[in-house]
């Protein structure tokens, strides 16, 4: 059965239950609670796991998976934009969550976009919040016991509304820098780190006029050693921005998707095992996710892997090796029916095929 009536939100992937194998965690907002799907390593799962919240919660918005509390089991940290506030939940090593600590964002503001990293080279995981009211980026300094403060506010800019975020050393001097989306400007903002835990003025990079930037992430699509960036858009384009590896990028590169939606992440991987890094995004008419397969030279050829079992729009995507065959596989949560559908890599992702049908629900 496809979970029907949980509605998945917010999906992450990791080993949780500390065996081995990976297993996925997901909101849903119907029950208030926190699930976890062991996986048993071939592409199937075992039953639900549920670890119910300390609070009603109402619309949360993204998650991120580390170790806050240096006891050798993952956490969550996520935020929820109607709450203003930032969680944490911390991870028992058996798949089962508790002991939530919430940390306020602010009154009226609307945290959104989250990232984890070290920002200070003290080892402790720093989390970092993107308010898209009041247009700020908080970085939370972590220590040992779990707790955070909120060390240090980065503005980007009025009416900026930024969105997605991630945090990477995109200048190649090993301290962490923070990029982000910033919405209604349409552009990418950098904040250089000095690896203390301060950062540069922001630079920004635009994304194109008529159209607005979503998602991001970042990985060396080209085989140069340096970072770039790959953003969707509400313009059906996916756009690329290379990187020189000195904090700036190049002009926007676009490829035009048959559909994309633009509410769901774009995902950087090896899907086809040939050493370069492919794009893969939610579309929707035909509902599924478009894939774009890179050859390590800038080019990327569109091909798009469908499911019977969708019925509407692909919120969203994880990837990871769910059948331990050494091919990366999604994990595609569809939003009309409320279920999650697991697309096994058969490895025939390439440059000259331009469809993969696949219909493999997750029971």
């Amino acid at each position: 059965m496809p979970y029907s009536g949980l509605y998945p939100i917010a999906l992450a992937t990791s080993d949780f239950n500390n065996d081995g194998k990976l297993d996925v965690v997901f909101f849903s907002q119907a029950n208030n609670s926190l699930f976890m799907l062991p996986g048993n390593g071939n592409g199937t799962f075992r039953a639900l796991i549920r670890s119910r919240l300390s609070y009603t919660s109402i619309s949360l918005e993204r998650i991120s998976v580390g170790d806050f509390n240096l006891d050798n089991k993952l956490d969550i940290a996520f935020t929820d934009s109607y709450a203003t506030s930032m969680s944490v939940l911390f991870g028992s090593g058996n798949g089962t969550f508790g002991n939530l600590r919430r940390f306020s964002t602010g009154s009226a503001s609307y945290p959104q976009g989250i990232a984890i990293g070290y920002i200070n080279h003290d080892n402790y995981s720093d989390i970092v919040i993107a308010d898209r009211m009041y247009d700020k980026l908080t970085i939370y300094l972590g220590n040992r016991n779990g707790n955070f403060s909120a060390q240090q506010v980065l503005s980007t800019g009025k009416e900026t509304a930024p969105y997605s975020i991630s945090v990477i050393d995109v200048n190649d001097d090993n301290h962490s820098d923070i990029i982000v989306i910033n919405y209604y400007d349409r552009n990418i903002g950098i904040f250089l780190g000095y690896g203390n835990g301060t950062f540069d003025e922001q630079k920004t990079f635009f994304t194109g006029g008529g159209i607005y930037p979503c998602y991001m992430t970042l990985g060396d699509l080209n085989n140069d050693s340096k970072q770039d960036i790959v953003f969707s858009t509400t313009g059906k384009t996916i756009g690329i921005m290379y990187g020189y590896g000195n904090g700036s990028f190049h002009e926007k590169i676009k490829y035009k998707a048959e559909s994309i939606e633009t509410i769901s992440p774009v995902i950087i991987k090896d899907f086809n095992n040939d050493g370069h890094l492919d794009i893969i995004y939610g579309q929707i008419g035909p509902y599924g996710v478009g894939l774009l397969v890179g050859d390590g030279n800038e080019n990327f050829h569109v091909q798009t892997i469908f499911s019977t079992t969708f019925q509407g729009e692909v919120t969203e995507i994880i990837v990871g090796d769910f059948n331990t065959d050494g091919y990366q596989d999604i994990i595609a949560a569809d939003s009309a029916s409320g279920s999650m559908n697991l697309l096994l890599n058969a490895g025939v992702c390439n440059t000259t095929q331009n469809s993969i049908e696949t219909s493999t629900s997750i029971h």
